[in-house]
Order: C-alpha cells, then structure tokens, then sequence
C-alpha cells in the first residue's frame, strides 16, 4: 500500500522498457503509470513498446487515470494476461477509431492475442454494444468478469 505514490516510472526509465516480462500495480493512490516527458513537445506521439510484456495485473488503482498523460501510443506484442479490476477512472478499452478519450489498450489489437483476461462493468457494456469480428476472443482460455452490477440483466 502506497498511496502516496503518484506515478510510477519517470518518462526517461519508461521509454526503455522493452524487456520488462510482468507487471503487477496493486493496491495504491497511482495516477499515471509514466509520468509526463518534461522536455518533449505536447504535440509529439510517444511510443511506449511493452515488447516482452506478457502479464498485467492492475488491481485496486482508484485513481489510476492513464499510462501517460500526454500524446502516445501504446504496443503490447506478447500480452497473455490481463487482470484488472477496480480501476474505475482509467478507460481500458477502445476502438482505433473512437479516441474521445485514450484508452489503455486498443480492443481490436490486444484482446485476440490474450489468453486471460478480466472485464468490469464499462469493458462489459462496451463489448456488449459494439460490433466485432467473429474471432475476437478466439485464443481466451480464461475470463473473469468483477464488479459489474447490472441490475436490469
């Protein structure tokens, strides 16, 4: 528990993080993963490539809003497993084409390459509204789904 803690790498350690294997953030007062490149123009794209990244656990982060909060894109080539929960002020999941606001991962391009992954109440409505290839969740061999309290369902 450390909720004082605000973000957790500096942009300059982030950028180079291509070997990182897991990640697991539980239980504190984080706001952004990366915190924001003080030398760089807000209107240049950053590239952050979790290229060996295959496991993500983000558990009980309330005032998780981003991974970073400037102009970026995200790769995650080898994500497996996902597990998030209790993550309500971060946007999870969104389409390559609605960018209102940054979601942490892109549906189209990271969910038919996991094998485990967790849904709450947002990711669930979203992916029950939206239209999608037949084989999205073709490799998932475990879902769990957490905090969703529907209760018209």
């Amino acid at each position: 528990e450390c909720w004082s803690l605000k973000t957790l790498f500096p942009f300059s350690i982030a950028k180079d993080l291509q070997q990182l294997e897991r990640l697991t953030i539980d239980n504190c007062g984080l706001e952004e993963i990366v915190s924001k490149n003080v030398e760089g123009s807000d209107e240049q794209e950053i590239c952050f490539a979790l290229n060996q990244l295959s496991f993500l656990m983000l558990w009980y982060l309330p005032y998780l809003t981003c991974f970073y909060p400037g102009k970026h894109r995200t790769t995650w080539p080898a994500l497996k497993h996902l597990r998030m929960s209790w993550c309500g002020r971060i946007k999870i999941f969104g389409h390559e084409k609605s960018q209102i606001r940054h979601p942490l991962f892109l549906i189209e391009k990271v969910i038919p390459q996991l094998e485990e992954v967790s849904f709450s109440h947002d990711d669930i409505a979203m992916i029950s509204d939206g239209r999608f290839v037949a084989d999205l969740f073709c490799n998932v061999k475990f879902l769990r789904i957490s905090c969703y309290f529907d209760v018209s369902a």
